[in-house]
């Protein structure tokens, strides 16, 4: 039964974590769409950066947690 959990738990984890990696993959990809990796790059963080609402969303996102009324 203990070897039956443990497959289970590591399961569990891949399901969880292997779209989180996959997305982390792609973002560094320099195509366009996500149907095959064509070359590293890091334009999407260039322009995710320079969008000023982009970046009001990600500051209040991060600082959301540590403000107390």
């Amino acid at each position: 039964m203990k070897k039956f959990a443990n497959l289970y738990l590591a399961f569990v984890f891949i399901i969880l974590y292997l779209p989180i990696f996959y997305l982390i993959g792609y973002a560094f990809n320099a195509g366009d769409d996500m149907n095959s990796f064509t070359g590293f790059s890091l334009s999407h963080f260039k322009t995710m950066f320079g969008d000023g609402r982009l970046m009001l969303i990600l500051t209040q996102t991060f600082s959301w947690p540590f403000y107390q009324p």
